[in-house]
Order: C-alpha cells, then sequence, then structure tokens
C-alpha cells in the first residue's frame, strides 16, 4: 500500500491529474446519459446512442489514462508506440461496446437467461465485469505503447493482480446498483466507475518500475509526448463534439414529443388540465378555457386549484354554492384530495362531469365534459 500512495504522491504532477479526473468523470457521466437515452427510446431508435455511449465512454477513459500518463515522471524520456497507442483505444471501445451490448441484452427477455446464467447472477454483473476488464486491457496495452530511452519496464506481479482484481471488482459494484433510472443513481454510477478507472490506473503504475537497460533505444518511428497530448486533446474534443450533438438530439427529441403531445391535448373534446403534487396547474387545453371562460385572465402555470376555486365563488357561478361558499369550497377540495369519480356540477349556465384521476407522481389530471345539452335534453323529456 505504502508503494501505492508513493506513486500517487511523488511519481505524478498534481497539475493534471485534475484535468484527468474531470474529464474521466464528463466522459462516463454523458456515457451513462446515453445509455439511460437507449433504454428509453424505441429499440428501432436505439442505434445512435448505442454506438456513441461506448465511443463517448472509450475515447474519455483512454483520454483519462494518457493525461495521467503525462503527469507521471518515469525519470528517463519516454515516448509512445503509434500503432499500440492507438490499439488500446480501440480495446476499450470494443469493450465498452460489447459491455452495452450484454447489458441490454440482461433486459431483454429472450437472452436474459444467458446473460445471467439461468438468473444465477444479477444481469449487470457479466457487462460490468466486462467493462471492468476493458479498463484493464487498455491500461496495460497503453503502458505496452510507451517506449524508454535505455530503460524497460518490469512488473511487480502481486501489484498487478492487486490492480486487476480489486479494478473489476470496483466495476461489479455497478451491477448491484439502479444505475439507469434517474440523475442521482446515474451520478453514482459514475463516481463507482470512475473509482475503477483511478484504482487501475495509480495501483496498475505502482506496479511498473523502471529498470535501467543500457542498449535499449527508442524507436524513431516513437510518437514524442507532445504528439500523444495532442492525439488526447483531440480525442477529448471528439468526446466533447458528441456528446454535445447527442445533447442537442435528445433536447429537440424532447421538445418534438412534447410538441406533439400538446396537439394531442388541444385536440381532445373535452377540457384538460394538469396539476403538479401541490396541486398547482402545469398543462391545460383550450377546450379547458372555452368551458370555463370566468378563469380566462386566471389561468397560468403554477397558479393553485384552491386559487382557481375563488376565483368563481367570486364571480357567483357555482349556483349550489350560494350562502355556503366557505363550506361548499371545503367540501370541493375535500372531494379533489380523494378522488372517487365523476361528479356533475353546473357552472353558470353550463352543466360540466369532472372527473380528477391521481397521477403517478401525486398529481392530479381533472377532465371537464360538457354535458349541458344532455341535460337539457333529459329536463325536455321529463316535462314532457
Amino acid at each position: 500500500m505504502r508503494t501505492v500512495i508513493n506513486c500517487l504522491v511523488y511519481d505524478h504532477d498534481w497539475r493534471l491529474l485534475p484535468v484527468a479526473v474531470f474529464v474521466c468523470l464528463f466522459s462516463l457521466a454523458t456515457a451513462f446519459v446515453l445509455i439511460d437515452r437507449a433504454q428509453r427510446v424505441a429499440r428501432r431508435l436505439r442505434l445512435p446512442y448505442m454506438a456513441a455511449a461506448p465511443l463517448v465512454g472509450g475515447v474519455g477513459v483512454w483520454s483519462t489514462h494518457f493525461i495521467a500518463m503525462q503527469a507521471y515522471d518515469a525519470g528517463v524520456p519516454a515516448r509512445y508506440d503509434p500503432g499500440v497507442t492507438l490499439l488500446s483505444l480501440a480495446v476499450i471501445i470494443l469493450a465498452l461496446g460489447a459491455s452495452l451490448t450484454l447489458g441490454f441484452a440482461a433486459l431483454d427477455p429472450r437472452h436474459r437467461a444467458i446473460v445471467t446464467f439461468g438468473r444465477r447472477i444479477p444481469g449487470g454483473l457479466i457487462p460490468a465485469v466486462t467493462a471492468g476488464f476493458g479498463v484493464t486491457a487498455m491500461h496495460f496495452v497503453g503502458m505496452g505503447a510507451v517506449r524508454f530511452s535505455g530503460a524497460v519496464i518490469t512488473w511487480n506481479l502481486p501489484l498487478v493482480i492487486l490492480a486487476v482484481v480489486g479494478g473489476v471488482a470496483i466495476f461489479s459494484i455497478i451491477a448491484f446498483m439502479p444505475v439507469w433510472r434517474d440523475w442521482r443513481s446515474i451520478a453514482q454510477g459514475t463516481a463507482v466507475a470512475a473509482m475503477g478507472v483511478c484504482w487501475l490506473h495509480f495501483v496498475g503504475m505502482s506496479a511498473a518500475a523502471i529498470t535501467p537497460a543500457p542498449g535499449i533505444l527508442i524507436p524513431e518511428a516513437a510518437a514524442s509526448a507532445r504528439v500523444i497530448s495532442a492525439w488526447t486533446m483531440i480525442g477529448v474534443g471528439l468526446m466533447v463534439l458528441i456528446a454535445t450533438f447527442l445533447t442537442g438530439m435528445i433536447w429537440w427529441s424532447r421538445r418534438s414529443v412534447l410538441g406533439q403531445v400538446m396537439e394531442a391535448i388541444h385536440a381532445m373534446p373535452d377540457g384538460l388540465g394538469v396539476y403538479d403534487a401541490d396541486d398547482r396547474l402545469q398543462i391545460w387545453n383550450e377546450r379547458y378555457l372555452d368551458i370555463s371562460p370566468h378563469l380566462a385572465n386566471a389561468l397560468k402555470v403554477g397558479v393553485s386549484f384552491e386559487e382557481l376555486l375563488e376565483v368563481g365563488l367570486k364571480a357567483g357561478i357555482y349556483p349550489e354554492a350560494v350562502g355556503r361558499e366557505s363550506a361548499w369550497a371545503a367540501e370541493r377540495m375535500a372531494q379533489r384530495r380523494n378522488p372517487q369519480g365523476p361528479r356533475e356540477l353546473q357552472v353558470g349556465e353550463r352543466w360540466l362531469r369532472i372527473q380528477d384521476r391521481r397521477t403517478g407522481g401525486g398529481g392530479l389530471v381533472t377532465v371537464c365534459s360538457d354535458i349541458t345539452d344532455m341535460i337539457r335534453s333529459a329536463d325536455a323529456l321529463a316535462e314532457a
């Protein structure tokens, strides 16, 4: 453990480490958001998100590794084999892609038994372990790209095992977390995955020893640290570009869907008002205003139902409330707090059938149907 601490405290430039951590957190959080989005959309619309998530996450983790490598002081000049460096990038992207594919297979009833070994293990365990081994492979392949002048890397096997087992174990924790449910769980999953990446880097680097090897020369084709820094900057820029583009797509699609929903709401023949858990108006359609013209100046987002009821009482449009306004308002609010079914209410010269329905989030949806003609027809038949 002292070796790991010494590697962290003395062998790294702390001016660069915060940059590496930020890139890691940003890329992993973006990848988890894209995974969450892929889960929510129809299967035919998943491909862009399923392709982008491992790309963003992979480029981010790879960039994190090489930024941290730039912060590492080996004590001798170092360069990088371009082919092996790019291979490490391909390894992490493919591994995260495989992890994501396995994760969605675990959610599919047709393939769940395969991924969970007959439901003997959590559905997310194999995907999480795959991601952990992918990051491990990327780290050690990336280390294999380093070329020193007059030195080679030798490995402390127990620390290598500790790095691999510990890193994969940390990633496995994600399998027991509700990563794809809300922003809090996405943040928790991001934090755990980032811990796994950091563990693999710092414990893995503490397992490396730079051993003098006279006669070892850096190949001419090896890339300098400056070139790798440029590649890393390009990778981070690509990651930000993809994240920005897909975030815009998500925003646009939500706006588009919301617009379609609002069109459908406005096309309804009945009045509809949607209230939040505090009974404050959030959405209403044109018909809701048509059958309640006395609310023309009162309808606005955030107004409470009780305030709207007070407007009607002051306008005197509830005949059955005349002379007992306070008691009637209390009865109406009690009915609203505990909806039992539709009720008929005279509002001015109209008769409305009003039905309040509780939503899963504790809000209320109020549907108002104009039944004036039906009431008048029934009265006419009764008088005939």
